[in-house]
């Protein structure tokens, strides 16, 4: 009998654990979520291009674009977008550096970067 009480304790206690640490992520998670949620998405600044038609957008104009990438986004995290873009032609006329709008027709995946697909135009250089 003193075996299954010890073994139920264990289990509550394990379980009590498990969820202290899910809490604590969706704590993270939601905090993550509120701070990109400060940015709308419509205007933003491109840091970099690659293959797949994506292109990396920041919320905020870059002062150094020839530092490196890593640096870049870790400075402007979290307000960067992964975007892919679903016109070749709109992929094409964007530059690094660009002033762009930003038009998304589906959602955006708040994940850190944010990814989405849809539409960039240049508006600044």
């Amino acid at each position: 009998m003193r075996k299954i009480i010890k073994l139920t304790a264990l289990a509550l206690l394990l379980a009590g654990c498990s969820n202290a640490t899910s809490q604590g992520e969706q704590q993270v998670k939601v905090e993550t979520n509120a701070a990109i949620n400060n940015w709308d998405y419509n205007n933003g600044f491109v840091i970099a291009k690659s293959s797949g038609n994506k292109v990396i957008i920041v919320r905020d104009k870059v002062a150094n674009l020839h530092a490196p990438l890593q640096d870049i986004m870790s400075e402007a995290s979290p307000y960067i977008l992964e975007l892919t873009v679903v016109d070749q032609a709109e992929y094409e006329r964007v530059r690094v550096g660009d002033q762009v709008k930003i038009t998304i027709p589906g959602t955006v995946n708040f994940s850190v970067p944010a990814t989405a697909q849809g539409h960039v135009i240049r508006t600044a250089e």
